[in-house]
């Protein structure tokens, strides 16, 4: 008789615990029928502009790694695709790749940047090999080397291929992040002040990498920041020289192109300052120049006067050796340059066309019929230190304007039509029925990549 109670009360208690479960299920499917999924019409203007940016974001992230993938395909054998960097640079056009040579096992980025329409030289060919040519004889224990380039005419892209430096640049030290986040999220907040010797030895390496491509006859730099100072330990190797010759401005160029006027050289200076200022300070530098209250955040000896030596209220600034014989960098010892000095860049005719094309098209131009303001040799005192300024005299030329005379124009006929083109059924059917087979071949294997039928996949390992 006991079993049998027994039994029925497990089966009742059975019973029951099944309903209990079964009332649990039914209740959060009934509530969850009616969650409410807000519309985009019902989200507030912020949400939507950041929405609109995330996905125009990943339509031209998309874009670019066809681009990238399309590339690889055609240049089988050079790389291998390891994996799709975040974007790390302010630049929106550029994008950074993760390759490898074949072969080898060394991480390498590729970077790959739309055309820009201030490019000074021909798109070619003939400029390609010549850039190849002289950036492969650049070779100084602070400048980090560009080991490919690639002008694709086909798509108006540039590839260029760098060493990979998992610590990041300058600029990611300062701020104390990993170079692999979006730029969007890694420079938000305030960044560290480096300690005195840091600023000596760091600062005193850019100037000598600056002064180096000066003596060889290149142009100026133009793109001098810390997010363009790659650290190796306790190296700081200057990149983005590359810039300068394929169109692309400094954020800094708007800002102080008012300031440095025809003396381009100047440029240079006042970013090496904007530079030193955010070593010093841990912030970034918006405005041209600093002010008093700005100045006093920089609290390391002697870096005070060295801003206000490169930032001079009378407009004669400083060039960059003498920025870098300032009493600020002495005893300060480069043991690189002890051990292994830079090599002689010997400067072949084409590479001498390239400096005076960059040079001839970033010149500030002047206003016809006016002469420009010229200033005469100078010699300013600042301490211990004397300097000469040399600024090049600026002359407009009106030799165009001043043989032309104001007679009454007579009407000059038209020109005489085109002749009618050839209306052969056999020349329309050569003329529509050529097809580019570059063009045909791109667009099949597009089409496959976007299908991803016959792509081989690949692990992309986390960087």
């Amino acid at each position: 008789m006991n079993n049998v109670v027994i039994a029925a009360v497990c089966s009742g208690a059975a019973v029951l615990v099944v309903l209990v479960l079964a009332l649990v299920i039914y209740c959060y499917r009934r509530c969850s029928r009616y969650d409410y999924t807000p519309l985009l019409e019902d989200l507030s203007l912020p949400v939507k502009l950041k929405r609109e940016r995330e996905m125009e974001r990943n339509s031209v992230r998309e874009e670019a790694l066809i681009n990238c993938q399309f590339y690889l395909r055609s240049h089988s054998g050079h790389y291998s695709y390891m994996g799709y960097l975040p974007n790390m640079g302010t630049r929106l056009e550029k994008h950074w790749f993760l390759v490898r040579q074949m072969r080898q096992t060394k991480d390498l980025i590729m970077n790959v940047w739309k055309k820009s329409p201030n490019c000074p030289l021909q798109f070619d060919g003939t400029t390609q090999k010549t850039l190849k040519e002289l950036f492969r004889a650049i070779s100084h224990p602070y400048i980090w080397p560009v080991l490919d380039l690639d002008l694709w005419t086909d798509q108006s892209l540039v590839i260029s291929v760098q060493n990979y430096e998992r610590r990041g640049s300058l600029k990611d030290h300062i701020y104390g992040v990993s170079p692999n986040n979006y730029v969007e999220d890694k420079y938000g907040m305030k960044g560290r002040a480096l300690p005195s010797n840091d600023l000596k030895l760091f600062g005193l390496q850019v100037l000598q990498a600056l002064i180096y491509l000066e003596e060889q006859g290149f142009p100026y730099h133009g793109n001098v920041h810390s997010g363009n100072v790659i650290l190796e330990r306790r190296t700081c190797r200057l990149a983005g020289y590359e810039n300068v010759y394929l169109g692309y401005a400094s954020q800094l160029h708007p800002v102080l192109e008012k300031y440095f006027r025809d003396n381009l050289q100047s440029l240079d200076s006042l970013s090496f300052g904007h530079m030193m200022f955010e070593m010093s300070s841990g912030e970034t530098l918006t405005q041209a120049f600093p002010d008093r209250i700005q100045l006093q955040k920089c609290k390391q000896p002697g870096v005070k006067e060295l801003l206000e030596y490169i930032f001079d209220v009378n407009g004669d600034y400083p060039s960059i050796r003498y920025i870098s014989e300032h009493g600020f960098f002495v005893g300060v010892r480069l043991k690189h340059l002890e051990s292994k000095p830079p090599k002689q860049v010997q400067a072949t005719p084409a590479m001498k066309a390239i400096f005076k094309s960059v040079r001839k098209g970033r010149k500030t131009k002047t206003k016809v019929g006016r002469s420009a303001s010229s200033r005469s040799k100078k010699v300013v005192s600042y301490g211990s230190v004397d300097r000469t300024t040399d600024t090049p005299k600026l002359s407009a030329t009106t030799d165009g304007l001043s043989h032309v005379q104001e007679t009454p124009s007579t009407p000059t006929p038209p020109p005489p039509p085109p002749p009618p083109p050839p209306s052969t059924t056999q020349d329309r059917e050569v003329v529509c029925t050529t097809p580019s087979a570059g063009d045909g071949g791109r667009n099949a294997l597009l089409s496959q990549i976007r299908k991803g039928t016959s792509l081989k996949k690949v692990d992309t390992p986390r960087v």
